[in-house]
């Protein structure tokens, strides 16, 4: 019986090995771009003086912005919907539940403006020492079905919050 060699490092193609490269903005803005996604640009001041660069997109049901900070790629998003401060207890059941059964996103909420609360999703990835074109686009695009899925299933837990149609094409850019 003879065995099948297997392929070594020089003989895969670079969409196998993958070439390990630092995140930019510029390969998150490839990823978005090779899916049809709009998105913009932003430079957001943060407490220590200095600029963070944001990626910002977003679907009918969330708002999303992606960031690199301190080697940590952040996929950070809010869900369209406001709750009364008096459903506190609701939502963190809720919440609770969600992130006790579901690997990610990570649901968390809090006071936004008056007697309001909202609610919010979050997944992380180390990039300290880069990612391959394979690995950014799977953990981007997988973030942002698992955001979209939360925030369905935020959805029926309190429909009187919906107030867009669940269509999830993707905002226009103003």
């Amino acid at each position: 019986m003879s065995q099948q060699p297997t392929p070594n490092e020089q003989d895969r193609s670079p969409e196998t090995v993958g070439d390990i490269a630092e995140v930019t903005f510029e390969r998150i803005g490839e990823i978005l771009d090779a899916e049809k996604l709009v998105y913009r640009n932003e430079e957001q001041e943060i407490p220590d003086g200095s600029t963070l660069q944001v990626v910002r997109t977003g679907f009918s049901n969330a708002a999303i912005a992606i960031s690199v900070r301190q080697n940590m790629l952040i996929v950070d998003s809010l869900w369209r919907g406001q709750l009364s401060t008096s459903q506190a207890v609701d939502v963190l059941a809720v919440v609770n539940s969600w992130n006790q059964a579901q690997f990610a996103p990570t649901l968390r909420f809090f006071e936004q403006g008056e007697n309001l609360l909202a609610i919010s999703a979050v997944r992380e990835a180390d990039v300290s020492t880069g990612m391959t074109r394979n690995q950014l686009g799977a953990f981007l695009l997988s973030t942002l079905d698992a955001v979209l899925e939360s925030f369905q299933a935020l959805g029926k837990q309190f429909p009187d919050a919906v107030t867009w149609e669940e269509n999830h094409t993707h905002d226009e850019q103003n």
